[in-house]
């Protein structure tokens, strides 16, 4: 896992604002953009993107494209999630985590409708497939706890899969973003399938995100 290093000078964000777009890449070849913007409302932070993205499937290149919306409270802890998927397939997903256990209903892309109930803990990390900004307030969670090695309950809504990730902060490194060479904490996270490693600057801002299991990249425009 390399060396890990003093977090003490480590802060979460001052304010829960951020906003940009994400550059995707599967394989080093850019596969679309996820275009998001995280906001405070009152005493809530709403996180909420558009990703747009192509892939093939049986010879054919498919363009979807998905919204997702997690509101939070200030504590990071959800309240809701929303996630709708447009395109060659259709689908939505809406959870409303007041409620325990959490409620979650499906629409499939065969128009099926479903509903679950899963007893997940009440500061659940939200962590679904194909979303990058999701991995920027995981980032801001760590450090709010104080960095360190850091355990957190998570949930992937679209797989419907509850779990555990790992998260420690390596070594601190510069990489290119936005055009030029920018100082960074290198977060690892790591879950029973999968490595990911984070890269933000002093201001919680993820920079770089790195799935070497999927070759999967986003990167910061």
């Amino acid at each position: 896992m390399g060396a890990l290093v003093s977090t003490a000078a480590a802060q979460p964000p001052a304010s829960f604002a951020d906003h940009g777009t994400f550059i995707l890449f599967l394989e080093g070849h850019k596969i679309g953009t996820e275009r998001f913007q995280v906001r405070s409302l009152n005493a809530d932070i709403r996180a909420s993107a558009t990703v747009e993205f192509v892939v093939q499937s049986d010879g054919k290149m498919l363009k979807f494209k998905t919204f997702p919306n997690l509101l939070l409270d200030s504590r990071l802890d959800p309240v809701s999630y929303d996630w709708e998927q447009k395109g060659a397939e259709s689908s939505r997903i809406d959870i409303d985590f007041r409620h325990h256990p959490a409620q979650v209903r499906f629409r499939t892309v065969r128009g099926r409708k479903d509903y679950r109930e899963f007893y997940l803990h009440p500061d659940v990390v939200i962590l679904d497939d194909n979303i990058v900004d999701q991995y920027e307030l995981l980032a801001w969670r760590y450090f709010m706890a104080g960095g360190g090695n850091q355990a957190f309950a998570a949930f992937i809504p679209q797989e419907g899969i509850p779990g555990r990730v790992e998260v420690s902060r390596l070594a601190d490194t510069k990489i290119e973003a936005a055009g030029r060479k920018r100082a960074c904490r290198h977060l690892l996270v790591t879950t029973n399938q999968a490595r990911i490693d984070l890269w933000v600057d002093s201001a919680g801002r993820l920079l770089r995100m790195e799935k070497g299991s999927s070759h999967f990249a986003a990167v910061r425009q």
